[in-house]
Order: C-alpha cells, then structure tokens, then sequence
C-alpha cells in the first residue's frame, strides 16, 4: 500500500516542478534579450559584444566591425512582443523604432555554457 502513495507523491512533485524550470529558462531568454537591447540602445558596444554567441562574434569579425553595425541602429525604444525557448535556443521578438521609422527585430538565442547569447539579429522596416 505504500508504494503507491510513494508514486503518487514523486508524480505530484514532479507536476510541480517541471512548470518552475521552464520558468527560469524563460526568464533567462527575458534577460539576456532585455540587455543586448539595452546595451545596444546605449550604444554600449562592448556589452552588446559580450552578449553575442561565439559563432556571431567570429562571422561578425572584431568589435570594430560590430560598432559599425550597431551605430545606425540607435533607437529610444523598443518592445518586446514574444518571446520563447526550446531546449538551447530561443527567440525575442518585437518593435522599435529608429529615426522615426518602425522596425520590427528578431534576436534568435543559443544557451552557450551557462548563459543565453545572441546568434542571430534581424532588424526590418515595417513599410
């Protein structure tokens, strides 16, 4: 009698737990997007190449190269409108705008040791 009762409790648990560890990985993807978006608003190019994955960073080049990139794609504000994950990767997307144009972004993520980067960026216009 009481080995059902056992497998009653695990299977309670683990209906209770497995929901907190999606969690945390979205929250996760959550953070990492907010601060590349936050660091490339800054025009704080360092951070944004900190957050960049390993295998952008080497098809990118150097940080030089990166800057050039970032600095016409400064903008005052940006939303994210979803976001996910699945196993090592996720995504962000959303809306900003930059120099009065609107601009809907994808950032697609990649968990690289124990942190979510950025492998992937796409900024285009809405018209």
């Amino acid at each position: 009698m009481k080995k059902p009762f056992r497998y009653f409790i695990a299977l309670a648990v683990l209906v209770l737990v497995l929901p907190l560890v999606g969690c945390a990985t979205l929250k996760d993807v959550n953070t990492s997007s907010e601060a590349f978006m936050q660091a490339l608003k800054n025009q704080d190019n360092t951070a944004s190449w900190n957050l960049l994955s390993e295998s952008l960073k080497k098809e990118i080049g150097d940080e030089t190269k990166w800057a050039e990139f970032t600095a016409p794609r400064a903008f005052e504000t940006w939303k994210f409108t979803s976001t996910s994950f699945s196993d090592k990767s996720g995504k962000a997307e959303g809306t900003t705008e930059i120099r009065g144009e609107t601009y809907n972004f994808f950032l697609g993520l990649v968990k690289e040791n124990s942190g979510w980067l950025i492998e992937a960026i796409e900024f285009k216009s809405v018209k």
